[in-house]
């Protein structure tokens, strides 16, 4: 097992050029599954510190996913703290350099990636219809349940007006 777990392990060399600068970074051949994860987990974190801020930090959902599989499956270094990767992120973009980083690591490797985010999101998508069918039913059963008490209580009233009416014209 060790020996398989080694093959895990293999990275390989790729060199970037900025300007007259050439930089040289390590890849995983192989992206493992608990490494996968992670990604899946910073991508949560993401998509929860936007929340539903604006249509600029959503629209860099999908560069910032890059900037993930590069963080988690390349020698780069890249914070935990989204505001200071987000810089990060802008500096790769203006730089030219995120889609050659993202083209110098294995092809099969990041499909299987973007693959498990696409099944990841589409999951989150049917759960949360279907947390919202829930919601939309009980609270559908809620008033139900609040009128029929409306409508008990007022012919609870309308009995007590009638009954005391009735007294009125009897007296």
């Amino acid at each position: 097992m060790k020996k398989e777990s080694k093959k895990l392990d293999e990275t390989a060399e790729f060199f970037i050029t900025i300007g007259d600068t050439e930089y040289k970074l390590t890849h995983d051949v192989y992206f493992r599954k608990t490494k996968q994860r992670e990604v899946l987990e910073d991508m949560l974190l993401f998509f929860n510190s936007i929340g539903e801020d604006t249509m600029d930090d959503l629209e860099m959902a999908s560069p910032y996913t890059a900037l993930l599989i590069i963080k988690h499956f390349t020698s780069l270094d890249v914070s935990d703290d989204i505001s200071e990767a987000l810089v990060l992120l802008g500096i790769l973009i203006d730089l030219g350099v995120l889609a050659t980083i993202v083209n110098a690591l294995p092809e099969d490797e990041v499909l299987k990636i973007y693959e498990l985010l696409t099944e990841t999101v589409n999951n989150i998508k049917v759960n949360i219809e279907e947390a919202e069918a829930e919601v939309e039913k009980l609270s559908d059963k809620v008033d139900n349940d609040v009128i029929l008490a409306v409508e008990k209580d007022e012919e609870n009233e309308v009995e007590e007006v009638v009954e005391d009416g009735a007294t009125d014209t009897n007296e």
